[in-house]
């Protein structure tokens, strides 16, 4: 049974066009091949298999004539007609269901062939050649992490001359069969993988991420920063695009500016055009960790106060860490180390408090000390001084001490309860204030605010009219609500598109929680807004997929470049390298040797 060049012409003498052996997307650039259609030479008919075997299980049967005993025939019918009627058939709920049985057969078949024997030969060499590359690719890793040459004048095993990665090599074997007893083979003139032309297939591999990219269709760009240690803003710049379900890392670059308008115009600089003046209906999703973190580094910006408390911490840190002996002073006294603040990471900050909280006594104790040791250049002790004056108050430093326990970024997973725990956090002030009061007892600091602060009398005001307010409501008020309102207010703010795109995408973020009608409308609402991609049979297809949702699909990162950038990209990341997953590249590999070997 054979398509194309076994099928005869129809009634009115036209040959069966190709194109009917292939479904079409809607956006006209996916094409699907249609491997459910069957011509029988004796029937002289063509039939769909999937309904044709499994149809009769079915209360409501389709009235395609494909799903008959007779098929259609083009004696009687005309291939034209199937232009509109083979898309219909194929989106039919009937046919979905009997497509998945079909498919559901083939896969419970398989192993059962007359190559089984085979088979199993080709996947027990490629498990031992797997183990093998996997040991190949972390010496790889190792040399190129290190700047390392790897040829040498020699590619002989056990030569003075061959070159560092046979060198570890011949090293690990001694301690690993498998490698001892694939270099073994080396003296058979069997496939070693050893060899510069191996080594750089393992390189080149990573290429063949830039020729994914140019076929995708469907990708989106993502966009992240941290400074490193050279203060330099370093930045990933990610495509995810729609092939085989993954993602790629693309590039690192330098990025000095780094506000919401200077990456988009730097992406479209990369990019060569406005994405959304290609496409209108392009989503953009900000990284929900990065975004929550933001909120918390940004707490303090309207509250001059609690930026004054954090430059205090900061200026400890470096005013200790200025000088190995004074480092040693502060060791002796509290035995533990200060930490710097970070302008971008909230949990940095969160630790740099907490060791200010926990020793307080002793740091203050330790500032006495280099103080007293006339060792200070007098820009120093007028630092030391202030410091320690400062740290003697109870005022709003040691409440602060204890908010700094709001670890906004353990909770990126529910923005939601987030909010909610902020907003309970707001209303209970006197509860705060009074375990702030009993920490300052337990540190030896006297909890005491000053009895009253008198504003200043505005002009049109009498000296009677003037209000003295406590200090505990001056800090209250402008400080401690202040910042809590900001941190709700953004948490609200930087989330709203992703709990747009939520309701957006619910059918298929959801579905698996959604009742019938719930798809249904969730659906029509996402089809309607695509409507160029999506078609009106996605709410059928959602219920379909929430039934047969087994398969859960993993994302795999790599690098491109050619074989020099690939290795210098190893070598600069060596952290992020080690984290890459080579499973089916070596699954590829391993299959493609095992059958060289099982066929020679």
């Amino acid at each position: 049974m054979e398509l194309k060049n076994s099928i005869p012409a129809d009634c009115d003498d036209r040959s069966f066009p190709e194109y009917l052996l292939y479904s079409i997307s809607s956006n006209g650039q996916e094409k699907t091949k249609r491997d459910w259609l069957m011509w029988s030479k004796s029937k002289r008919a063509l039939f769909c298999i999937p309904c044709l075997l499994f149809s009769n299980e079915l209360e409501k049967k389709s009235s395609s004539a494909l799903c008959k005993k007779e098929g259609f025939n083009p004696v009687t019918g005309k291939w034209c007609k199937l232009y509109e009627k083979l898309p219909e058939h194929e989106r039919s709920n009937q046919h979905q269901h009997c497509y998945w049985q079909w498919r559901n057969l083939q896969q419970s078949l398989q192993g059962k062939r007359i190559d089984s024997q085979i088979q199993k030969q080709i996947q027990s060499e490629a498990e031992k050649q797997r183990s093998l590359l996997e040991r190949l690719l972390d010496a790889t890793l190792f040399l190129a992490s290190r700047n390392m040459a790897f040829r040498g004048s020699s590619s002989k095993i056990g030569d003075a001359h061959s070159g560092n990665f046979l060198s570890v090599l011949e090293l690990i074997l001694h301690y690993d069969s498998l490698l001892r007893d694939h270099l073994a083979k080396v003296e058979k003139m069997q496939a070693h993988y050893l060899s510069w032309e191996s080594l750089n297939e393992f390189i080149e591999v990573l290429n063949t991420i830039l020729m994914e990219r140019n076929e995708a269709i469907y990708f989106s760009i993502t966009c992240d920063a941290t400074p490193d240690i050279s203060h330099t803003e370093q930045n990933v710049l990610i495509m995810r695009y729609m092939h085989k379900d993954r993602h790629r890392f693309i590039e690192f670059f330098d990025l000095e500016k780094k506000h919401g308008q200077e990456i988009a115009e730097m992406l479209l600089q990369r990019l060569q055009n406005h994405i959304h003046e290609k496409n209108p209906l392009a989503t953009y999703s900000p990284c929900a960790c990065h975004s929550l973190n933001l909120v918390g580094a940004h707490a303090a910006q309207p509250c001059p106060e609690i930026a004054t408390f954090f430059g205090c911490v900061n200026r400890l840190y470096v005013l200790f860490s200025g000088s190995p002996k004074r480092w040693a002073i502060l060791k002796e006294k509290t035995g533990c180390s200060l930490h710097s603040m970070s302008e971008t990471r909230w949990s940095a900050r969160i630790e740099a408090i907490c060791s200010v909280a926990k020793h307080l006594p002793s740091i203050i104790a330790a500032l006495e000390s280099i103080i007293k040791s006339n060792k200070l250049s007098n820009e120093a002790l007028s630092e030391a001084k202030g410091l320690v004056k400062g740290l003697q108050s109870f005022e709003e430093r040691n409440l602060l001490l204890q908010s700094a326990g709001i670890s906004l970024d353990t909770e990126a997973a529910n923005i939601a309860n987030l909010q909610e725990e902020m907003q309970v956090f707001r209303n209970e002030w006197n509860a705060i204030n009074s375990e702030a009061r009993i920490v300052a007892n337990s540190m030896e600091v006297v909890p005491e605010f000053k009895s009253k602060i008198n504003r200043q009398r505005k002009c049109n005001e009498s000296p009677d009219e003037a209000i003295s307010e406590s200090t505990k409501a001056i800090f209250r008020n402008p400080v401690f609500y202040v910042a809590m309102d900001n941190i709700i207010s953004k948490l609200n703010c930087r989330f709203q598109s992703v709990r747009d795109i939520c309701n957006d995408f619910a059918s298929v973020l959801k579905f698996k929680n959604m009742n019938a009608d719930e798809i249904i409308t969730s659906c029509e609402k996402l089809a309607n807004k695509y409507s160029q991609d999506l078609t009106s049979g996605l709410a059928s297809e959602v219920q379909h997929l929430k039934k047969i949702y087994i398969i859960k699909n993993y994302l795999q990162s790599t690098m491109s470049q050619d074989r020099l950038s690939s290795l210098a990209i190893l070598s600069t990341e060596y952290e992020l390298a080690r984290k890459i997953d080579f499973r089916d590249i070596i699954q590829d590999f391993a299959n493609k040797k095992a059958r060289q070997h099982v066929l020679l």
